[in-house]
């Protein structure tokens, strides 16, 4: 009788989703933008949220913390593992900044993204681009998949350069 008893507690106990979180709380990355500027990392995060495309920048003294502010202005809870594209400006190389070990360490980021180079200038408008489903980090990663499978087996590095006009 004791051993069903404690069965009975331990399933009731033992048993649940701790980490589940609704699909509405949740704001999917499909690309971040890091630049570094006056010992901060300025990061722009583009986000799928309800169906719609968002694109949310913020400033802090580590990629941790901003990351922690885009999910304070989404108001959500940040989903990396869906990242297609991870844009770096040429200062934050420069600057040889360490970047790449909060994408190491995250347990939650994949490691299945583009990287790429833009240069300070394009770097804040990089997202802005596309304001639709079809947002500018799938596509870009759309185009480098296509790319290395109909043209080779590897995946060539690029440099992006983008020519926004403005509305006048």
């Amino acid at each position: 009788m004791k051993k069903i008893i404690i069965m009975l507690i331990s399933i009731f106990l033992l048993s649940g989703c701790a980490d589940y979180v609704e699909i509405n709380d949740l704001a999917i990355i499909s690309g971040i933008a890091i630049d570094y500027e006056n010992d901060l990392y300025k990061l722009t995060a583009q986000l799928i949220e309800n169906d719609k495309v968002v694109v949310l920048t913020t400033a802090s003294s580590s990629i941790d913390e901003a990351m922690s502010e885009i999910s304070k202005l989404s108001n959500k809870e940040l989903f990396i593992s869906h990242l297609k594209v991870l844009i770096l400006s040429d200062r934050l190389i420069k600057e040889n900044k360490d970047f790449y070990d909060y994408f190491l360490r995250s347990s939650k980021s994949k490691m299945n993204f583009y990287t790429y180079i833009a240069s300070k200038d394009e770097i804040s408008s990089i997202f802005k681009i596309y304001s639709d489903k079809n947002s500018s980090s799938i596509y870009l990663d759309k185009m480098m998949d296509f790319n290395q499978n109909v043209f080779s087996s590897s995946t060539p590095k690029i440099t992006l350069s983008f020519k926004v006009e403005s509305d006048k």
